[in-house]
């Protein structure tokens, strides 16, 4: 349902930003789900302690990431 409420990402772009959505789906499957949905926003697999390192734990949660260069900032709790 989140993912169905994504729209166009033409607007963030216009302000050098994006969204990526991040899971531990295999990359195989997130591709045909992708596909099935007609969803073309961008979609990573984590294998490692991502998604607990910023607190999304089993379900979903948003995060925002600030890129200066090749330097990338995280968000702190």
């Amino acid at each position: 349902m989140y993912a169905d409420q994504i729209s166009h990402l033409a607007h963030l772009n216009a302000h050098d930003m994006t969204m990526v959505v991040v899971s531990r789906a295999p990359q195989e499957n997130i591709d045909r789900f992708r596909a099935r949905m007609g969803w073309d926003f961008p979609w990573c697999t984590t294998t490692d302690s991502f998604s607990e390192d910023f607190g999304v734990g089993e379900w979903h949660g948003p995060n925002a990431f600030l890129r200066d260069g090749d330097r990338v900032f995280a968000p702190t709790s």
